[in-house]
């Protein structure tokens, strides 16, 4: 007995030390790979009042899958921030690839359209326009060919868009960012329940809740009042001093990212804060325009009318801009 009992509390110890080992493993690849992202794009993001003058603007978006996993069942809605609107959605379609949609009523000829490209292939896939049944917009339903049996879809063009929309922005827009992204929350059906408005299965698995979601945002932009480069509504010293930290920026990288822009000049509104701060219109931003910025300002401040056209080819002492930093 006095043997066994050493042998259990070896074997016990050695259960211990295996337990330990594994907790204290490193994650494994799985766990460190990225969750899959599904993001809406679009070329343009920024839009000025001055445009939206002319009438609405439509802008072309599109929805990508970064990081694909697999997915077996997809159900997403659309939406966006009022006055916006979604519209034309469809699924990114490949002209080289071509699917039996079902038969002519009239000839009862066979009918083809595009298939996906995102996807190799697929059970079904529909994306409603407005569904007068649940009176939701711009719902996404995707099964893949074994979803029964929990199997995934494939790809075949990864690097291409899964879906593409238009969004319109209508005429008259007031200035401020608007936002198209996913429903994540429920809503009401049959017999007083109510179903989710984002499900997401890759197999078994329900996926929905350890995904990534990054919506779209649209800036609409104010008019540019000339020298006011942080779009605060006045001209002051502030605004030479911005203008100037992004000529330095400038002049050491050679380019500025619009997030960078952003946040040198403490606004969204980077491209109306570019044209502010652009005094003489020559396209780009530079100390000279900074030099103007604070003649005019401390001009003013002293009562005097400045305006801006009589500044244009005279340029503040440097020692100015230095008092204003």
């Amino acid at each position: 007995m006095k043997h066994a009992g050493k042998h259990l509390s070896r074997t016990a110890a050695a259960c211990c030390a295996a337990v330990l080992a594994a907790v204290s493993m490193p994650a494994s690849a799985e766990a460190d790979t990225p969750p899959m992202a599904f993001r809406l794009d679009a070329e343009q993001k920024y839009v000025t009042q001055g445009r939206l003058e002319e009438g609405d603007l439509i802008i072309p978006a599109q929805m990508y899958i970064d990081n694909y996993s697999g997915i077996s069942i997809l159900l997403m809605h659309l939406l966006s921030d009022e006055p916006l609107h979604i519209e034309n959605g469809d699924f990114t379609r490949d002209p080289e690839r071509q699917e039996c949609i079902g038969r002519d009523p009239e000839t009862n000829e066979l009918l083809y359209a595009d298939k996906q490209c995102f996807f190799e292939s697929y059970a079904d896939a529909r994306y409603t326009q407005y569904s007068e049944e649940t009176e939701l917009e711009n719902v996404v339903l995707w099964y893949s060919p074994g979803w029964i049996e929990n199997e995934v879809g494939k790809l075949d063009t990864p690097e291409s868009s899964f879906l593409h929309f238009d969004v319109r922005i209508p005429q008259g827009t007031p200035a401020g960012q608007y936002r198209c992204y996913f429903a994540t929350g429920d809503r009401p059906a049959p017999g007083g329940k109510t179903t989710p408005e984002l499900y997401l299965r890759s197999g078994s698995e329900d996926l929905a809740e350890r995904i990534v979601l990054t919506p779209l945002t649209i800036t609409v932009e104010p008019a540019a009042l000339r020298g006011d480069a942080n779009c605060d509504g006045s001209v002051d010293a502030a605004d030479a001093q911005l203008t100037l930290q992004y000529y330095v920026t400038m002049l050491a990288s050679g380019s500025v990212t619009d997030d960078r822009t952003e946040n040198l000049f403490g606004t969204p509104y980077i491209h109306t804060a570019l044209e502010a701060a652009d005094i003489n219109t020559d396209g780009d931003v530079q100390a000279d325009d900074a030099q103007r910025i604070l003649k005019y300002y401390v001009e003013r401040l002293a009562g005097k009318e400045a305006e801006w056209e009589d500044l244009i080819g005279s340029g503040a002492a440097a020692s100015d801009i230095s008092s204003a930093n």
